[in-house]
């Protein structure tokens, strides 16, 4: 439609009706249809993200507060180890727990040599047992194609331990050193521990990823096992001073109690059985621990190879155990 406007003595002039309200209409209709299906395909990534996350927060759940319950539950041995084990006063264990140790230096030696008898069968419990666990666990995991059990047992045996460490607190001077050091121990020792948690985890990585994006999975979770240590190791002096060994314990539960229900509920298994895992209608626990399992496992290690592959993987393994042995150690015993 256009506008005819008639002035005296001037000219016709004609007004033409402004477009600009269409033009703007449209736009706005344009970039909305964009911004839908940015927004979708945000959406769309995202969920295929979340589809691909499986083991990653479980191994959050596990290591993080392993470490953030380490300096408490050094602290608890101190404690114990002078107020239990060897009677001293309460100011005189003050004192020693504060570093103030300058009149009570024969009481603190004491203390430090209690916990160092005590850490020299507790760490060997700790480790040790779970390796020659491994042994059997890891082939008997490759034939029944079960991952999940030994991500369960491991989570678990820390969730176990935590609930006996604060009951150890709640009942202070009627639980010693050494048996809050079996509380602490034995559970996650015989459930597998760290080791067989991260067999689990790395064997399911491996059976559920392509061979494109295998490395990249895997180093996700090397990422998370590295650096959850030194995260933990960071809040874990705070939240000892603010919120004390309950608080702490508490904290603990929480995540294992996360990691638990999340393994539970999330993770299916996605591994084969063999054909003779298949024909066997009758499995048992007693499976596990099969001799020819550990022969073959071993053997996986010491078997004749092509050149000195054989030797270079003997040394490598020598040199894992003397450097990484006694860095563990001394964060073991250090107070």
């Amino acid at each position: 439609m256009t506008l005819r406007v008639e002035v005296p003595g001037e000219k016709i002039v004609s007004v033409e009706p402004c477009k600009c309200s269409k033009q703007y209409g449209t736009e706005l209709k344009k970039t909305e249809t964009k911004l839908s299906k940015r927004l979708k395909q945000f959406l769309k990534e995202s969920w295929a993200f979340r589809s691909k996350v499986t083991v990653e927060p479980f191994v959050i759940c596990y290591v993080l507060p392993s470490v953030l319950a380490g300096l408490a539950v050094q602290n608890l041995s101190l404690e114990k180890s002078c107020l239990v084990n060897l009677h001293y006063d309460e100011r005189t264990c003050t004192h020693i727990m504060q570093g103030r140790t300058h009149n009570y230096s024969e009481q603190e030696r004491n203390v430090q040599t209690l916990v160092a008898s005590m850490t020299a069968w507790s760490f060997p419990l700790q480790t040790a047992l779970p390796g020659i666990l491994t042994l059997f666990l890891g082939a008997w995991s490759d034939r029944t194609g079960n991952r999940k059990a030994f991500m369960v047992l491991p989570i678990l045996g820390k969730l176990i331990s935590t609930i006996g460490l604060i009951l150890s607190t709640v009942f202070f001077l009627q639980v010693g050193m050494n048996e809050t050091a079996l509380i602490e121990g034995l559970p996650p020792a015989l459930a597998g521990g760290r080791v067989a948690m991260t067999m689990a985890v790395y064997s399911y990585i491996t059976d559920i990823t392509s061979d494109s994006e295998r490395t990249f999975r895997l180093g996700i979770i090397t990422a998370i096992l590295t650096l959850s240590r030194p995260i933990g190791m960071a809040l874990s002096g705070i939240m000892t001073r603010r919120f004390g060994y309950y608080g702490v314990f508490m904290v603990a539960c929480v995540f294992y109690l996360f990691g638990f229900v999340y393994i539970i509920l999330r993770l299916k298994e996605k591994t084969k059985k063999t054909k003779e895992v298949e024909s066997d209608k009758t499995p048992s626990i007693l499976s596990v621990l099969s001799v020819k399992d550990f022969v073959a496992t071993v053997n996986v290690a010491f078997k004749v190879r092509e050149g000195s592959r054989r030797v270079q993987i003997i040394l490598i393994m020598f040199a894992y155990m003397f450097i990484v042995g006694p860095v563990l150690d001394i964060a073991n015993t250090d107070p």
